[in-house]
């Protein structure tokens, strides 16, 4: 319950501190820019067709000039793709999907990119929101499921963040 609460406190307190931040640092939007997009993704790669069939259209995409990877599992090495691992420091601080959402987030501030995207909703999803917040960059959150997870709302998967009594 304590652990709850204080976990509340702190996303509760993070979009104003990152507001905050995001004034400090400068950056501004790109209304009507027609210079290619950089691209920040985060997330789980579950395998290479995975890989594959997300980001390949991307890299395919004229408007797109380079894909920012803070990604874990097997991937080919693509044109356009730069790959940010976590650090090893890092690792020890917790359970991998935090960690590589956080080192997402130092990614964002440091390369600036256009978009931040996070592939599934929690974390990679919420710390891209925050990422974006911070970077002045558009934020996209892809929630890919089939049939077996529209139908039991996402608690029937591979990787279940809720509970199956709530």
């Amino acid at each position: 319950m304590i652990a709850g609460m204080a976990l509340f406190a702190l996303f509760g307190s993070a979009l104003p501190a990152l507001q905050l931040l995001r004034r400090w640092t400068g950056k501004q939007k790109r209304h009507g820019q027609e210079t290619p997009l950089r691209i920040l993704l985060t997330g789980r790669v579950d395998s290479e067709n995975w890989a594959r069939a997300h980001l390949m259209p991307l890299i395919q995409a004229p408007n797109v000039s380079e894909l920012l990877i803070v990604m874990d599992g097997a991937m080919g090495n693509w044109p356009k793709m730069r790959r940010l691992p976590v650090p090893r420091v890092l690792r020890w601080a917790g359970p991998r999907a935090i960690t590589r959402s956080i080192w997402a987030m130092v990614v964002a501030c440091k390369e600036r990119p256009d978009v931040v995207m996070g592939y599934s909703f929690f974390p990679p999803g919420f710390f891209s929101l925050l990422a974006a917040r911070l970077a002045g960059a558009t934020a996209i959150v892809q929630l890919a499921g089939g049939p077996v997870e529209i139908e039991s709302g996402g608690i029937v998967t591979e990787t279940p963040m809720l509970p199956e009594r709530m």
